[in-house]
């Protein structure tokens, strides 16, 4: 028997969305058009299971798994970047994360209302200084290489009171199977 698969101007009005909410998570999804919102509490165990949340819906999409981890990476990265100097410690905020899923492109928008990046922009692509003392060597400062190394697009705007970050992995539609 054929299945039927709306035409794309039909799949808004036949999308299924599906509500689950789990602790400190709420997720929505929707099956058609493949995109789905995440919203968060911006703490280090919400991001934890914000990250498990994605995987298992991009892997439900069929993601390759090696893609699936470089997204993993970056978006862990600029949440745990949001969780530790967007908002103070003792006054966690919200965080928002909408992922849309084409044949040839990832998109992750982040969005909190906490403190801006400094100067309104991304930090520079450079990391540390690796060839220092070992004590010397900073706690941090390898994330923003990291996330702009590992994404093909990247973003950054404050928008009223709104950080506004976008990640954009593209891959080759061709050698990727997953369901759009």
């Amino acid at each position: 028997m054929p299945s039927h698969r709306a035409p794309p101007g039909d799949r808004q009005r036949h999308a299924v969305q599906s509500r689950h909410v789990t602790g400190m998570i709420t997720v929505t999804s929707r099956m058609r058009p493949p995109d789905f919102t995440l919203s968060l509490a911006a703490t280090e165990m919400a991001v934890r299971a914000a990250l498990a949340n994605l995987r298992t819906c991009l892997a439900a999409r069929k993601m390759p798994p090696d893609l699936l981890s470089t997204v993993e990476l970056a978006l862990a990265e600029a949440l745990n970047n949001i969780v530790e100097h967007a908002y103070a410690p003792d006054r966690p905020g919200e965080i928002r994360l909408a992922v849309v899923l084409t044949r040839d492109r990832l998109r992750c928008t982040l969005r909190d209302r906490g403190t801006p990046l400094p100067d309104m922009a991304l930090p520079d692509d450079d990391p540390p200084d690796p060839d220092v003392a070992r004590d010397t060597l900073p706690e941090g400062g390898f994330g923003w290489f990291l996330i702009r190394h590992l994404t093909d697009g990247l973003c950054y705007a404050r928008t009223g009171d709104e950080n506004i970050l976008t990640l954009e992995f593209t891959f080759d539609a061709r050698k990727n199977n997953h369901d759009v």
